[in-house]
């Protein structure tokens, strides 16, 4: 998996927490 190119980690970035 890679990181996501985001600032904030959020569902638009595609990270679930």
């Amino acid at each position: 998996m890679s990181k996501p190119s985001c600032i904030i980690p959020t569902l638009d970035c595609g990270v679930n927490l």
